[in-house]
């Protein structure tokens, strides 16, 4: 769709044209404080075509003289410095300036001694160095320039009228200027209304003469300086973070003159140091406004200081109006404009009918064409309104100027939540979410939170529900119902996770959460705190648990520590015969524990096995261990009993047991010398009982002969050393049954003789 609406026009002979700007009249929240950003890495070229230039100028032959680090941009970053960006100069590094504001009076560093600028001299009157100088010519379309800047300086306030001050200067030469600096220049950087007072540290300050002052200086530069104080901005003890280190600055003045059209200009901005290198200076320019009375036209958009619709030209339907607001630099005539309209938005159908015939009276330098979007339901995608129109500046020149601003659908916001369960009886943390739609958004709860949180909205203990509102920036509101359930109650256990083989090992318990709101915090009668519990008792007993969960519940368990019963290791001190083999029967210790002993005498073997045999006469499930040839050996048994057997010479034996717990013993084994008791029959039949002619407690007499003799004086059996048996064979051979005699002869030197009957048959 494209509209054209004409305005007839009548202008001033010295008119270049009529300026187009394209704003978006919106209301500005507080500013959030920030620090000053500086950037020192742009040539000169660069700063001057791209931060510094403005509309309405041609810029050529640039030269620079000083540091690179003296010139470059700035972005104020809402810091308190009044421009918001620019370029910037200074007699030192310009990042010198960034806060805070911590350093006393000293900023040093950057700037070169040997450079220095005459005209600076004469403002001075003293010797500058560390001069840094920018140097452009230009060609004005218009029939004057301007720009906006802003000096500061850490000389103030200790340097208020003092004899020496930095220096600085735009000075501005060309056709029709005749000046008392180079080149006939005048400087434009001067205190308003004044007929070019200087703008200096002892022209422009806080009005009280400081610590290294005179007033006499002030006085010498301006006679009235005590009445500029309106020009200047305190930041000395400033205490905000986000403050420049700068003491003082000015606020934001105008360097203007008066040009002629299409001619060429000469301007030198500089900023030196006069006397010393320290105590740096700094002056402010702000982007783009270097500039001659030209037209311009610009669209941008915002709520609430906030650029929130993907860009600062975009419009959203049923949430924001934008105007088109004209802007002339002369309003001592009545203007009429001829203007286009185009893009693919439709006139007087998405927005309401733009009125062409628009007059800009005598005194207005502003004009309001207000785009109020017509809401509709449609999903149309974004569509554009573009104003433009072309003027002749006073060189003749024909230039077109242009603005656009999108309208875009509305998106609602989406509300995105969970329906959580309480945290604790009377508590529950309820959050909400936005997607979409247009921030920043303001949050009310039914329990009067205004934030994406809300928190303590549980007033029973039923399960409840709140309410939140959340409305966007466009006025529009998005409402839900979150729900939310009591917490679980709090239920505990506890159990011992191993079981130790003896009083006092270490045992762990372990502590258990069935239900319940966490962290939990644990406390054990035994002293510990945590998960987990290591004790070492001598015998079981009941260990309490305590935990708190995150509300403040409490509840208890008793864990039963199971440990063994220990009993005393108990057995009898035997008394044996020489020759006999002897038991010891012990019993007690740890169950299934090792036991293990040591045998101290003389003895010739000993036997350590389990109690329980099987019909054999073998002992189960492990076999002995036989010893025989060390007087302190070891032994183990596992189980819950055994038995030693000895056969020992005449004497006696201790026997010192302990067991895997260290429950000790000690045992003695008497050996005493017996009669000989020689049994008179035996029946070799093989069936396990009575198999062998044995002689109990022979084995205490070695080196004895056995002799056997059959009825009619033949030896049939002898042994030179018997301390076994006889099966009732010869060569291998059964003898008949019947009854034999046998002589023994002891090796202590007592024989014994007698009859012994053989008999096979079975009982």
């Amino acid at each position: 769709m494209f509209t054209q609406v004409k305005y007839p026009i009548t202008m001033k002979q010295h008119l270049i044209g009529l300026s187009f700007l394209v704003t978006l009249i919106v209301s500005l929240s507080a500013e959030l404080r920030a620090q000053i950003i500086v950037v020192e890495s742009l040539t000169a070229q660069e700063v001057v075509e791209t931060i510094l230039l403005g509309e309405g100028v041609e810029i050529f032959n640039v030269t620079y003289s000083g540091d690179l680090d003296q010139i470059g941009s700035f972005d104020a970053n809402n810091s308190n410095i009044l421009i918001p960006d620019g370029m910037i100069m200074a007699t030192g590094s310009c990042s010198n300036v960034i806060g805070p504001n911590d350093s006393g009076s000293s900023t040093t560093g950057g700037g070169n001694f040997e450079v220095n600028d005459p005209d600076l001299d004469q403002l001075s009157t003293f010797n500058t160095n560390d001069a840094a100088v920018l140097e452009f010519d230009f060609i004005p379309t218009g029939d004057s320039i301007s720009f906006n800047y802003s000096f500061g300086s850490d000389e103030y306030n200790e340097y208020v009228c003092g004899s020496v001050n930095d220096a600085f200067g735009f000075f501005l030469s060309g056709p029709g200027i005749n000046g008392a600096y180079s080149n006939n220049a005048i400087n434009l950087a001067v205190i308003p209304n004044t007929s070019g007072t200087p703008v200096t540290i002892n022209s422009v300050n806080n009005g009280n003469v400081g610590s290294a002052g005179s007033a006499n200086n002030c006085a010498q530069v301006d006679p009235n300086w005590m009445n500029n104080t309106a020009y200047y901005v305190d930041n000395e003890n400033n205490g905000d973070p986000n403050a420049t280190q700068l003491d003082g600055f000015t606020v934001v003045l105008v360097a203007e003159a008066a040009v002629q059209c299409g001619l060429t200009y000469h301007i030198k901005i500089a900023i030196a140091d006069a006397g010393d290198t320290a105590w740096d200076s700094a002056v402010f320019i702000e982007g783009g406004s270097f500039s001659s009375n030209a037209f311009d036209i610009t669209a941008t958009a915002s709520i609430s200081g906030n650029q929130i619709f993907g860009g600062d030209t975009t419009v959203v339907e049923s949430c924001n109006d934008a105007v088109f607001q004209v802007v002339r630099p002369f309003a001592d005539i009545a203007d009429t404009l001829d203007v286009t309209i185009s893009g693919t938005a439709t006139n007087g159908v998405d927005y309401e009918t733009i009125d062409p015939e628009v007059i800009m009276e005598v005194g207005e330098f502003t004009y309001e064409i207000p785009l109020n979007v017509i809401p509709d339901a449609e999903v149309e995608g974004p569509e554009t309104v573009t104003i433009e129109y072309m003027y002749v500046n006073l060189c003749g020149d024909s230039v077109l100027r242009s603005a656009t601003l999108i309208i875009a659908d509305f998106e609602p916001t989406q509300l995105q939540y969970e329906n959580p369960v309480g945290i604790c009886n009377g508590e529950a943390i309820l959050e909400v979410e936005t997607i979409g739609g247009y921030g920043p958004f303001d949050f009310l709860w039914s329990t009067g939170a205004t934030d994406t949180l809300a928190v303590n909205v549980i007033e029973t203990n039923d399960p409840g529900a709140a309410q939140i509102t959340v409305t966007d920036v466009c006025g529009n509101e998005q409402t839900a119902t979150i729900t939310y359930t009591m917490p679980p109650e709090l239920i505990i256990y506890g159990e011992q996770t191993d079981s130790p083989l003896c009083p006092g090992d270490a045992t762990v318990l372990e502590a258990g959460i069935s239900t319940g709101v966490g962290p939990f915090t644990y406390d054990w009668s035994s002293g510990g705190d945590g998960t987990t519990e290591t004790v070492n008792f001598d015998a079981s007993q009941i260990v309490t648990l305590t935990v708190t969960d995150a509300c403040g519940i409490q509840d208890s368990f008793d864990v039963e520590v199971e440990y063994p019963v220990w009993d005393p290791i108990t057995g009898n001190d035997p008394e044996v015969c020489l020759g006999i083999q002897g038991d010891l029967n012990l019993t007690g210790g740890v169950g299934e524990a090792d036991f293990a002993g040591n045998w101290v005498g003389q003895y010739e073997f000993y036997t350590w096995q389990y109690s329980n045999y099987d019909a054999s006469g073998n002992p189960q499930d492990s076999a002995f261990v036989l010893v025989n040839d060390a007087l302190d050996s070891l032994a183990t048994f596992i189980g819950p009993s055994g038995n030693f057997q000895a056969g020992l010479t005449q004497g006696d034996m201790d026997i010192y047991v302990i067991d895997q717990c260290g429950a000790e013993g000690t045992f003695n084994v008497s050996v005493i010398a017996c009669d000989t008791e020689i049994p008179n029959v035996f029946s070799p039949n093989g069936d396990s009982m009575n198999d062998f002619f044995r002689i109990p407690g022979i084995e205490g007499f070695p080196n004895s002969k056995l002799e056997i003799y059959n009825r009619w004086g033949n030896v049939i059996y002898q042994s030179n050393d018997y301390g076994g048996g006889w099966d009732g064979r010869i060569n291998n051979e059964p003898v008949a049954d019947g009854t034999y005699y046998y002589i023994l002869r002891r090796s202590d030197g007592e024989n014994f003789h007698g009859a012994l009957t053989i008999t096979r048959q079975r009982r």
